[in-house]
């Protein structure tokens, strides 16, 4: 069902989707009694982004044209260096917190490898880690 938007020629007052436009006051003639008038509305594809290195793209204000009403897409913009890092800091964050919750799989998992690594230096002839090296050789891997 196609979409319309009323206006007034420069506000946009409502949305609605409706089979028959024709039943509605045509521009010219709303215009001439003062009223505000249905045109069709064309919605556009949200603009592709790379989420690890952009902003996501926001909707501007759609734009009044006279035989129609169109969306409108602002891209998105570049993510600063230290925009990237945080949130690479941030993902790395959450993964070790998982790790340090009681209930959470991802801690014994993590206490299994860390058995693991430790049992592996022994036979090698390594001195075993500590729970701090793990982590920190843990968060390296991200």
């Amino acid at each position: 069902m196609p979409k319309y938007a009323k206006t007034d020629g420069t506000n946009i007052l409502e949305f609605r989707s409706f089979d028959n436009a024709d039943n509605h006051l045509s521009p010219a003639a709303a215009q001439a009694a003062g009223k505000p008038w249905w045109l069709p509305y064309v919605e556009k594809t949200r603009p592709d982004y790379t989420p690890e290195i952009q902003h996501a793209p926001v909707r501007g204000d759609d734009t009044i044209y006279p035989g129609k009403v169109e969306q409108v897409w602002i891209a998105g913009v570049a993510k600063t260096q230290a925009e990237i890092d945080a949130e690479v800091q941030a993902r790395e964050d959450k993964a070790m917190d998982r790790l340090n919750r009681a209930s959470s799989v991802d801690k014994v998992l993590g206490a299994a490898l860390f058995e693991v690594v430790n049992d592996v230096r022994v036979l090698k002839g390594d001195q075993p880690i500590t729970a701090a090296q793990f982590k920190t050789w843990l968060r390296s891997k991200f």
